[in-house]
């Protein structure tokens, strides 16, 4: 069986959900120039390193400095294990898109 965790890429970012962005951009910028690829997204992480929430990199540069990661954050992240079946894992990312797309593009159903 393929799993989620063989096709997904290894470069992340994680920021504490109670960090500001100053705090955030202060302590992050040295690890995403180290990263093999580009990313978009920063994970969000609570105290017990649970995923709670993402941000785009765009969301953080453009923040007011003060403001908290955790108001920042986005929190109806797709979540799935790594040994999760990658079928399994892609029919649960296309069904949270497609709602996504659904708000934000109501009349796209009608066409």
């Amino acid at each position: 069986m393929d799993t989620a965790g063989g096709i997904v890429s290894t470069d992340y970012l994680a920021l504490g959900s109670k960090m500001t962005a100053a705090e955030a951009l202060s302590r992050h910028r040295h690890q995403y120039a180290d990263l093999e690829e580009d990313i978009d997204n920063i994970y969000v992480v609570d105290e017990q390193d649970h995923l709670v929430g993402s941000l785009t990199i765009k969301d953080l540069l453009t923040a007011d400095l003060s403001a908290h990661v955790s108001d920042l954050m986005k929190s109806n992240v797709v979540k799935v294990h790594t040994a999760t079946d990658q079928e399994e894992a892609v029919k649960a990312w296309l069904k949270a898109f497609l709602m996504h797309l659904a708000r934000a593009c109501p009349g796209f159903w009608q066409r």
